[in-house]
């Protein structure tokens, strides 16, 4: 089965969907997506990405994601988000800003247990709440002022995380943010996240930083782990922010793949 990838980049979402609060727009989620797009190309050889538009809705992700799932029975899936980035309002859930309305971790994790065993998944998360587990220590972090790291650009703002779930975009996602249990994946799960417990992400122009890095390093070598690639843009992040990649599921029987894989294969 040939491998296949979808790939969001959100600049700006619909300011009356999101209203009260303001998410100021981001330069660097179209160049992200198209990258992402030329990386799945160039090493992960889908023949075919489906690059989405910058103003993408919940609806057209959650049919390509379904659409992803009910054709393939093995290969390779990459779903790469750019964008704002917004947790619950404790911290525990983290959710992607697309153009009408949150599409929370739940949500997504759901979408991605339809993919039948022999799939491995790949999520490429570039927004700020972006780590695979919870975010609950960020939050706590934060709270506790140990967190003294400069203004984030791809987030809600902090003060706004009792705001965001009274928009329209926040409403239609309060059950799925409740969610407690996520479903489990048939498929293997590997989350690679441009932030780990910081939980912040910078913009950039033509492409954000996290992304910018992942290019630069790509173009130096293609046969990085994701072990590798992870510690190497996070050394040239120091200060900045934490990618983080994590195995969430080894699917169902148990694939030999991870962190120690060869990226994008």
């Amino acid at each position: 089965m040939a491998n296949a990838s979808i790939h969001i980049g959100v600049g700006k979402v619909d300011p009356e969907q999101y209203r009260p609060v303001v998410l100021d727009p981001l330069i660097g989620p179209k160049g992200d997506r198209e990258y992402m797009a030329t990386l799945a190309r160039r090493i992960a050889g889908v023949d075919s990405p489906v690059v989405l538009p910058g103003d993408v809705k919940w609806d057209a992700v959650r049919h390509e994601v379904l659409s992803a799932a009910a054709s393939m029975t093995d290969g390779l899936c990459i779903i790469s988000f750019s964008g704002h980035g917004t947790p619950s309002a404790n911290g525990s859930q983290q959710g992607w800003c697309l153009r009408d309305r949150i599409l929370t971790r739940s949500e997504l994790l759901e979408w991605i247990s339809t993919f039948q065993s022999g799939v491995r998944v790949l999520v490429v998360a570039d927004c700020c709440y972006a780590a695979p587990q919870g975010g609950l220590f960020g939050f706590l972090m934060r709270r506790l002022g140990l967190d003294q790291r400069a203004a984030v650009v791809k987030c809600v703002p902090r003060k706004y995380w009792g705001l965001i779930s009274k928009s329209r975009a926040g409403a239609a996602t309060r059950r799925a943010f409740a969610v407690r249990s996520e479903s489990v994946s048939r498929c293997a799960l590997l989350w690679f996240a441009a932030c780990a417990e910081e939980e912040k992400t910078r913009d950039g122009n033509p492409r954000s930083v996290f992304t910018s890095k992942l290019e630069a390093y790509c173009r130096r070598r293609v046969d990085w782990t994701y072990e590798e690639l992870c510690g190497v843009i996070a050394y040239a992040l120091t200060n900045i922010q934490k990618p983080s990649c994590r195995l969430v599921a080894t699917g169902t029987p148990a694939i030999q793949w991870g962190t120690a894989s060869k990226v994008f294969r």
